[in-house]
């Protein structure tokens, strides 16, 4: 279930960070007195770190206002940022991808196991629907069968 949410979370991110990128080419909200102009002048260029720092802040926001789940304050970003190199950032997250397909594989024992329950519980339901819908028609009646 833990793997569920983490793809819900990835996903949140992703959608946020794509709604982020349309709307990074308009100029943000403004209160009522807004001028064009002035905000063109005060915001940061497309090109600049500091308007790479505005959106990807932004993004954050964002996705902790979804997700209720504050990737700066995250025990992962803490590793990632008390790494020194990166190769160590990249020993970090080949450990994190072993470990998720440890996860994933170690469910695979119990996703096989229940295949063929789910199936027999599939056609028992269709089975039922079918029944209960003839059943249910105004003209059904017993000289039918």
């Amino acid at each position: 279930m833990g793997g569920v949410c983490k793809g819900k979370e990835t996903q949140r991110a992703l959608r946020a960070l794509r709604e982020l990128r349309a709307r990074s080419t308009a100029p943000p909200s403004q209160p009522s007195t807004y001028c064009p102009s002035l905000t063109l002048a005060m915001s940061p260029t497309a090109n600049s770190p500091s308007y790479f720092q505005y959106v990807f802040d932004a993004a954050l926001s964002d996705y902790a206002r979804e997700t209720g789940v504050d990737l700066a304050t995250h025990p992962f970003a803490q590793t990632l940022q008390n790494c020194d190199s990166a190769d160590r950032i990249l020993d970090v997250l080949e450990e994190k991808a072993q470990h998720f397909r440890a996860y994933r594989d170690g469910n695979r024992k119990l996703i096989d196991r229940l295949k063929p329950i789910v199936q027999v519980l599939r056609a028992v339901s269709d089975i039922l629907g079918e029944a209960a819908l003839i059943v249910s028609q105004p003209n059904w009646s017993l000289s039918h069968s």
